[in-house]
């Protein structure tokens, strides 16, 4: 029997990274209130990380105390003083505040434009995240946010709650076309058909109403919606009808940035800026713009708003089941059929991936609720530990030849997700392979996303691979690795299969690799990609070096198929640079010291932004948009080379020369076009 103990998407801050490190940082709150109660015993050890946790809530507790000017007791400080070492004090320089525009949004940060057109990049916790890397750090320090906007009526979605008054008689048929709705939460507001009593010879009486958006048509040129509503007259089987006008408006207030866009309008913020250079808000309030597409933005908010009418609550275990999956669960009916949908997902992309799937459907126990489960033999002893530490495991056996993989986990969707890629993979093969793999592939597993190819991960993974020290491809790919080991490894064996899973250069040798490891064929890395080990540790550099949420591998894969040769005099290069690549190789070997001429045909254009302007090789007035190169040689690349539409350089060193738009590499997918470059050697004065 094998048993995978699991990291996931969301736990891998609340306890990957420092068991039960939530808790501490709660501890580190109540700490800031009562300074003097800070004692050597305030230092939680957690039996799985050893001193990790001591080291963690130090950094905490040093964070907050310094950011809120709070001294803690001599014994305290020493700890924390010696428990860093040399490591660089985190402390708070100052406040701001402003108004501003939304430039881009992303999971733990937000870029803002101020009045003066200066945009800067904040840290900021969302409602709904378990919380934020500062320096490298997690911490729990979410902030005060109030979103709100009035949109059009045609934006109104199925399985949103509305909330409005208007007149209705005994037929259940109203007054007027609606004019205005209010959108609410399911969790804070029951479904309402509250009719007030009809005046004396009046058709018509005021009533207030919660419904659930169960349908929407289109009746003439207004939009009709079919609501779901307690049941009473002249509701009685729970639904009433009611036409909202084609220029209605609904309004929508929330307290998180779910539904937050580029564009729209920073009507308030505040926070406070930190030695290390980064900025952390702490209150923002944040007004939509009408001018988008769709209201509900993220897949797990669609599945919210899809299953908003199944109840929330905790029920009695029991056994509910899709075509791919098993659940035997207390989880709430809502939370069942989301996780079911999740998984489905999870499902499909594994078997488009790998070509092959499960004979059977996959049995998962997940437990909200461990005193439901605990007179009860299903669940195994050592599945029951790792649940109530709020994780999960996998077994799998082989029962006279057959094999048999079933998912243990608490509530947390994202531990399921992980663990259910483990048990895939060993029904469909036999195993799962070497722990790098498993546990690489099973994070890849949990972040994919139907059709989508960007990275999305939790922004703390994201500042600790590009933080800290490069983990070497042969640390990664190490034998006698241990599943459950530690956060780091995972995040870094993440790291590699999506990178490889992603380029086009490696893709399709990785996937076989990876099939003939889990069918138990003697296969290795090195042995698969012998030859490509330079290429690779290259283009791993790279990705590392410029990742982040939004970033798309296939986008700046490394061609290595054009080979340079030295420009002869007189002799001139056209070179075709797209605006959606990341570097693109040129035919062009430069050589250190010589002055090498360009100029922009004109011809074409390109753009940075879906609906911006095109732009030459010159860029926009900030610089975005323009031209630039670099030079690679022995697998290293050189610093950029500023370029433009028209100029010259002087090659700092030899080596083949690449060109790209200057462009945030997060930001590449929604470019077009190209600049046509004209490149020759200065020629000499005669």
């Amino acid at each position: 029997m094998v048993l995978i103990p699991n990291l996931d998407e969301r736990n891998r801050q609340k306890r990957i990274i420092m068991s039960g490190w939530k808790r501490q940082a709660d501890s580190a709150q109540t700490l800031m209130k009562y300074p003097d109660s800070i004692t050597k015993s305030s230092y939680i050890r957690c039996p799985e990380a050893g001193g990790m946790c001591n080291r963690m809530l130090c950094l905490i507790l040093v964070f907050l105390l310094q950011i809120f000017s709070i001294q803690p007791m001599a014994t305290a400080q020493q700890s924390v003083t010696k428990s860093r070492r040399d490591e660089p004090r985190i402390t708070k320089t100052g406040d701001f505040k402003g108004t501003g525009i939304v430039r881009d949004i992303e999971r733990g940060v937000i870029v803002i434009e101020n009045e003066t057109g200066v945009q800067q990049r904040y840290k900021i916790q969302d409602a709904d995240e378990d919380g934020i890397s500062i320096g490298g750090m997690p911490l729990q320090v979410p902030a005060l946010i109030q979103t709100n906007g009035t949109l059009k009526a045609e934006l109104l979605e199925k399985g949103m709650y509305v909330e409005f008054s208007a007149r209705v008689n005994e037929s259940g048929e109203f007054e007027h076309p609606l004019e205005h709705l209010r959108v609410v939460s399911p969790k804070k507001h029951a479904l309402k058909l509250d009719i007030e009593t009809r005046q004396p010879g009046e058709e018509f009486a005021n009533c207030r109403v919660v419904g659930r958006v169960s349908h929407i048509s289109k009746r003439d040129e207004n939009f009709k919606l079919l609501l779901e509503v307690t049941r009473a007259k002249p509701a009685v089987r729970g639904h009433i009808s009611v036409l909202v006008s084609k220029d209605a408006k609904f309004s929508i207030r929330e307290e998180n940035l779910n539904r937050i866009l580029p564009g729209d309008t920073v009507e308030y913020f505040k926070g406070i800026s930190l030695s290390n250079g980064q900025r952390l808000i702490v209150t923002i309030k944040v007004r939509m713009s009408a001018d988008r597409k769709k209201t509900t933005l993220s897949f797990h908010d669609q599945l919210e708003q899809k299953f908003s009418h199944l109840s929330d609550r905790p029920v009695k275990p029991r056994r509910v089941r899709n075509e791919h999956f098993i659940l035997h669960t207390d989880i709430s009916d809502r939370s069942a059929k989301i996780l079911l949908a999740k998984l489905k997902r999870t499902y499909t992309r594994l078997f488009r991936y790998f070509g092959r799937q499960p004979r059977d459907a996959i049995e998962c126990y997940v437990v909200a609720d461990i005193s439901q489960w605990e007179k009860s033999d299903q669940i195994p002893a050592s599945a029951m530990g790792k649940i109530a530490e709020g994780t999960g495991l996998t077994t799998f056996s082989r029962v006279t030849g057959y094999p048999k993989s079933i998912v243990y986990s608490c509530d947390d969707h994202g531990v399921v997700q992980h663990e259910a890629v483990h048990a895939f993979c060993n029904l469909a093969y036999g195993s799962c392979g070497p722990v790098w793999f498993a546990e690489g592939m099973a994070e890849l597993g949990l972040y994919w996303r139907p059709d989508e190819l960007d990275v999305q991960i939790e922004p703390v993974v994201i500042d600790f691979l590009t933080e800290s020290r490069r983990k070497k491809l042969d640390e990664i790919i190490a034998p006698n690795q241990r599943t459950g080991d530690s956060w780091e490894a995972y995040a870094w064996r993440w790291a590699l299969c999506h990178l490889m899973s992603s380029n086009k250069n490696y893709a399709k040798k990785f996937k076989r690799l990876g099939v003939d490891m889990m069918s138990g064929e003697e296969a290795s890395f090195e042995a698969s990609f012998q030859k490509d080990m330079n290429r690779i540790a290259f283009e791993y550099d790279q990705f590392i070096r410029n990742f982040n949420n939004g970033y798309r591998v296939d986008l700046c894969v490394w061609d290595w198929s054009i080979k340079p040769k030295p420009l002869v005099v007189d002799e001139q290069v056209k070179v075709s640079v797209l605006a959606k690549s990341g570097w693109q190789a040129t035919p062009i070997k430069i050589q250190k010291g010589t002055t090498y001429e360009f100029v922009d045909s004109g011809k074409s254009k390109w753009k940075i932004r879906e609906h911006g302007a095109p732009l030459s090789a010159s860029g926009d007035s900030l610089g975005n948009g323009q031209l630039v190169g670099a030079i690679f040689k022995d697998y290293k690349l050189s610093k950029p080379i500023e370029l433009g539409a028209r100029g010259s350089f002087r090659a700092p060193a030899s080596g083949q020369l690449f060109l790209r738009c200057r462009e945030k590499w997060t930001a590449l997918d929604d470019n077009d076009g190209k600049v046509v470059v004209h490149i020759r050697r200065k020629p000499r004065k005669k």
